[in-house]
């Protein structure tokens, strides 16, 4: 207490808010000269990534049921619609990262904004329920098919 202010409370304790907002202000002139970082490709390139997987697993699945239903490549489809699912979860990792690290930061000001991507995760985790669905669809008839026959038609 003596190094703080001396031997009356009422100047320790102004000596201790003054060490206080000494310390708010260098820790703010601080964060004025050296910025932290502000992440703007990474939540563009987590959507871009997660449009592309989304893309390609129906393309394939397309391209599979386009030539005469061939479901050879069945479990690479659920195991990709499972795939999809963790790079929902990415991206919207990336995207709240990346609204954070605009927060009360100073490169903000020289930088636009970058568009909303609430809509998009929206719409891709829609988009995704159905197709878990079309792959759980197209997964059905091969366990009606593997089934004995007598037990086909009940």
């Amino acid at each position: 207490m003596p190094a703080l202010g001396g031997d009356s409370q009422e100047r320790y304790l102004l000596a201790y808010v003054a060490a206080t907002g000494v310390g708010a202000v260098v820790g703010g002139s601080i964060n004025a000269v050296l910025w932290p970082p502000l992440y703007q490709r990474r939540p563009y390139g987590a959507a871009r990534r997660l449009n592309r997987e989304a893309a390609a697993l129906l393309k394939n699945v397309a391209g599979g049921l386009r030539e005469h239903c061939d479901l050879s490549d069945l479990p690479d489809w659920q195991r990709h619609a499972d795939r999809l699912n963790a790079h929902l979860a990415q991206a919207t990792s990336a995207i709240a990262d990346g609204a954070e690290s605009r927060r009360y930061n100073l490169r903000r000001i020289s930088r636009p904004a970058p568009s909303d991507h609430a809509p998009l995760l929206a719409a891709m985790g829609q988009i995704g329920v159905h197709i878990h669905g079309i792959v759980r669809a197209l997964g059905a008839p091969t366990a009606v098919s593997e089934m004995q026959p007598e037990r086909r038609n009940l």
